[in-house]
């Protein structure tokens, strides 16, 4: 029995990592003209608070990009603190948080670089966590 459930969740592991794998080297690039995010090839474009796109299979699983100017950046790293969510990661250039939002999450990234400052959402169903991570790691100003 415990074999069974131990072969099971090395399964179930595997699957999540072969999820999260496809989004390496299928991606396409969505972009505001000042950030940009990478998402899988397969999902489609959605218009909103800058550029996004979503998923074809999951209309729920969402990505946006948007560029502000860096002046903006402290004021809504603590605009951000004060909502529902936990910190991840954060330094001096960059705040990573998840946020609820009822039965999905979402992830919200600042990056402070140059005269622009980029901020991405990713929202998820728990089950593409790994693959909202690697999307919202992605995040870069344009070059």
């Amino acid at each position: 029995m415990k074999r069974t459930l131990y072969i099971l969740g090395l399964i179930f592991v595997m699957g999540i990592a072969a999820q999260a794998q496809k989004t390496i080297g299928t991606d396409k690039t969505i972009s505001d003209g000042h950030c940009q995010i990478l998402v899988p090839n397969d999902w489609t474009d959605l218009k909103a608070a800058g550029a996004g796109a979503r998923s074809t299979k999951d209309v729920g699983f969402t990505a946006t990009v948007r560029g502000i100017p860096s002046s903006e950046y402290q004021t809504d790293v603590d605009a951000l603190k004060q909502r529902k969510g936990s910190v991840v990661d954060e330094n001096e250039s960059r705040i990573l948080l998840v946020e609820p939002r009822g039965a999905k999450r979402r992830y919200v990234e600042l990056t402070k670089a140059g005269p622009n400052a980029c901020r991405a959402n990713v929202t998820f169903s728990i089950e593409k966590m790994a693959v909202a991570r690697k999307i919202v790691d992605s995040l870069k100003p344009m070059k």
